[in-house]
């Protein structure tokens, strides 16, 4: 009866507390590993910064700071970019057009006066 009593509590706990740790740390851990994306890497990179920002003992530069903000708002830096680069092609379009306008305007003065 003691025998199996202590199989039991030292054999047969352990090995299913065990098994129950190995698959709490390692076959779901590598399951949320392997559901990991890039953005969500990039996103939840700000929050290490910051960690390293508030531990006192490690001086952390403004501009990795500056970094963790722009890659917590990504989405809206990569709006603005885009934004922004739409309107300076816009701007360059609208030189061409102008400039091609005038070249087809001295052309035809050109053939008048060739005539």
């Amino acid at each position: 009866m003691w025998k199996s009593f202590w199989k039991k509590w030292t054999i047969d706990l352990l090995a299913i507390f065990g098994g129950w740790l190995r698959d709490l740390f390692i076959v779901q851990g590598a399951a949320f590993l392997n559901r990991v994306t890039w953005r969500q890497t990039l996103a939840f990179l700000p929050i290490v910064i910051l960690i390293l920002a508030y531990y006192r003992r490690i001086p952390v530069p403004p501009e990795l700071l500056l970094l963790g903000d722009v890659l917590a708002y990504i989405d809206i830096f990569a709006v603005l970019l885009l934004l922004s680069m739409l309107s300076h092609g816009a701007r360059i379009l609208s030189i061409i057009k102008r400039a091609t306008a005038r070249v087809g305007a001295l052309t035809i003065r050109l053939v008048k006066k060739i005539r």
